[in-house]
């Protein structure tokens, strides 16, 4: 009888993660496809958002910056912070791929303009929290989450229908797998590895989809989700308004 593959989880190395996409599909519990339509231009536009942020977060101002990451998503001040960090620094050239569209991750469509707000919060977590974990303990916590969806209420009532799908996924692959998600926010650039903790959270946190068989994604936005949901649930055990200093 032939030996089922073993699959990774948490507490794998790395190597083993990476060499998790090499399991055929038909045997894994969730089959994790690519989006091909989009993962190629998506990839260049992450690379240049990465590359302008890091070069933005040298001088923008901590004021504009709450504002674009604390503040209720899709909400006026929100978007004209998040802009003004856009435009103030021009001078940090990036390459853009594309125009913008909509792309979906599982069925649910999104805006190109995620892939900026996503490198937002991967670089606020980089420069402000580098060492910011979460554990099991907390996400079940029950005044952490009691405080997290007291918070995400009036956090998200600006979200669109399709946006807030797409995050709750994101909220609850968290809140499962807090580990993974440590790591899958903090891991390096290394494409393959981003991609074998992206279908290990998947397939770990299977739950969160409905225990679908078959889940079509483009990694660079489900990252992007991922991001912001580990950003919020470390506010909320953290037990502060933002990770971000005031003044």
């Amino acid at each position: 009888m032939a030996t089922p593959p073993s699959l990774p989880n948490a507490d794998s190395s790395d190597d083993i993660i990476v060499r998790a996409l090499q399991i055929p599909r038909e045997k894994l519990p969730v089959q994790v496809h690519w989006n091909q339509t989009t993962a190629f231009s998506s990839t260049i536009e992450q690379d240049g958002a990465a590359f302008f942020m890091r070069c933005a977060f040298k001088t923008t101002d901590t004021a504009w910056l709450r504002k674009a990451i604390d503040g209720a998503p899709n909400y006026a001040s929100t978007r004209f912070a998040a802009s003004m960090i856009l435009m103030t620094h021009a001078g940090c050239y990036r390459p853009r791929a594309g125009t913008l569209q909509k792309v979906s991750i599982n069925q649910v469509e999104v805006p190109v303009d995620l892939i900026d707000r996503g490198t937002m919060f991967e670089q606020t977590l980089s420069k402000y929290a580098p060492d910011a974990t979460l554990t099991l303990a907390q996400t079940y916590d029950p005044a952490i989450t009691q405080r997290l969806f007291d918070s995400e209420a009036t956090h998200n009532r600006f979200r669109l229908p399709n946006d807030l799908g797409a995050f709750r996924i994101a909220m609850c692959l968290v809140q499962r797998q807090p580990k993974l998600a440590t790591r899958f926010v903090h891991a390096s650039t290394d494409r393959e590895l981003q991609r074998g903790l992206t279908q290990t959270l998947l397939i770990e946190g299977r739950a969160c989809l409905g225990n679908t068989q078959r889940v079509t994604i483009d990694p660079v936005y489900l990252r992007a989700y991922v991001a912001e949901a580990f950003y919020r649930w470390v506010v909320a055990a953290r037990g502060v308004d933002s990770l971000i200093p005031a003044g």
